[in-house]
């Protein structure tokens, strides 16, 4: 598994004050080198678009955001 670290800043200067920088830790998958992602991907939504976010909530329910823009915002919403 490789994780990567998001940084929500989008555009925020560094070292500015109330320009902290919050890093989440973001699994990355990449369908192509691994068919069960490949699968685990069609069968949530039918189709193997990418980029996509899933989210696994605490009670188990998983949640996918499609499109870059969406998954940006929703990175930057929960880390602020």
């Amino acid at each position: 598994m490789e994780t990567r670290q998001f940084s929500p800043e989008l555009g925020a200067k560094r070292n500015q004050p109330g320009n902290e920088i919050q890093r989440l830790e973001v699994e990355r998958r990449d369908i192509l080198e691994n068919p069960e992602y490949f699968e685990q991907l069609m069968t949530a939504r039918g189709r193997t678009t990418v980029p996509v976010l899933r989210i696994d909530s605490p009670d188990g329910k998983e949640r996918w955001i499609p499109e870059s823009r969406d998954i940006m915002h929703y990175l930057k919403t929960i880390s602020s």
